[in-house]
């Protein structure tokens, strides 16, 4: 029997090659099964006694102990959202709590407008956004580059794991690494990553 691996993902069987991946990967055949057979079966509220809503906090559960093993992390620090967009957007909303006025942003030229526009909405308490310019015509950053961005005011870096405007893919533990000897925050932006290189929280 020959493998192929598109026989996986249904959308790959029609010949077309999905280079548009900013909104995310294809889906494989088990995901969509799996979702199609929860929303069968009912969803519902979780963390309630009836005997639906156990089993769906026991899905819940098992979802993300899976995603953290794909992220390299702890089943406590995921959260299941629609999607990186509006997750982000939620981000830059709680976010938007902690900073002052005179305090710093830094993005880079390479983001994803999803990892770009909850961060300039903080422009309007006072925030400064500063970006992190790609040196071109490779589309490549510079840890260095970064490193004269940083100031004691910075409180958060956001940086794509891969561009999916170019396919970059910039050094991010080490720019993590810059972030934090700053006291900086570092929201990765992953989505175009993942279908290609795993994603480490923990090294990040």
């Amino acid at each position: 029997m020959t493998f192929t691996f598109s026989q996986h993902f249904p959308a790959l069987r029609s010949g077309f090659s999905y280079l548009d991946n900013a909104a995310g990967a294809q889906v494989p055949t088990h995901v969509i099964e799996a979702i199609s057979q929860f929303l069968s079966q009912g969803s519902c509220n979780v963390g309630q006694p009836y005997p639906a809503s156990r089993v769906a906090t026991e899905l819940k559960a098992q979802a993300r102990t899976a995603t953290a093993s794909l992220l390299n992390c702890e089943p406590g620090e995921v959260i299941l959202g629609t999607s990186a967009t509006a997750l982000t957007f939620q981000l830059g909303r709680a976010f938007s709590r902690l900073f002052q006025p005179g305090d710093h942003i830094i993005v880079s030229e390479l983001e994803h407008e999803s990892n770009v526009s909850p961060w300039r909405a903080l422009e309007a308490q006072g925030v400064e956004v500063k970006l992190w310019k790609a040196r071109w015509p490779e589309g490549r950053l510079e840890l260095a580059d970064l490193r004269a961005l940083l100031t004691p005011r910075t409180r958060l870096v956001a940086l794509t794991a891969a561009a999916n405007s170019v396919g970059t893919t910039p050094e991010v533990i080490e720019a993590a690494q810059l972030a934090h000897s700053v006291g900086a925050w570092i929201i990765i932006d992953a989505v175009h990553s993942s279908p290609h290189l795993l994603p480490d929280v923990k090294a990040w």
